[in-house]
């Protein structure tokens, strides 16, 4: 049971910021989830700015075999929020965000 009184409980995980290793500009190419298949959707968001603001959320279908989104764009430094609400299982055992590290 995923839901109390009716309504779904929601799961976010967020990640704390992190500028992956380099001082340089950092472009995020795709952001893949390794999971368990199931119903619904994750959402995912990027706020770089220190979590002052985030950015809108994009959706990654839980029940493709390839969970991915791509095309997250520039940054030095990101932390990443993912959130789902289903009345189904939710386990993801990582995230692998797909970057490439520019210079200046």
């Amino acid at each position: 049971m995923y839901q109390d009184g009716g309504s779904n409980f929601t799961v976010t995980l967020q990640t704390s910021r992190s500028n992956f290793g380099s001082p340089f500009s950092k472009i995020e190419d795709e952001v893949t989830v390794v999971g368990d298949a199931t119903t619904g959707n994750l959402t995912v968001a990027t706020s770089d700015d220190d979590y002052a603001t985030w950015s809108s959320t994009r959706t990654i279908d839980m029940s493709k075999p390839l969970k991915k989104l791509t095309r997250l764009g520039s940054f030095y430094s990101r932390a990443h929020r993912f959130a789902y609400a289903d009345n189904y299982a939710f386990r993801v055992q990582a995230y692998l965000p797909g970057i490439r590290i520019g210079i200046g």
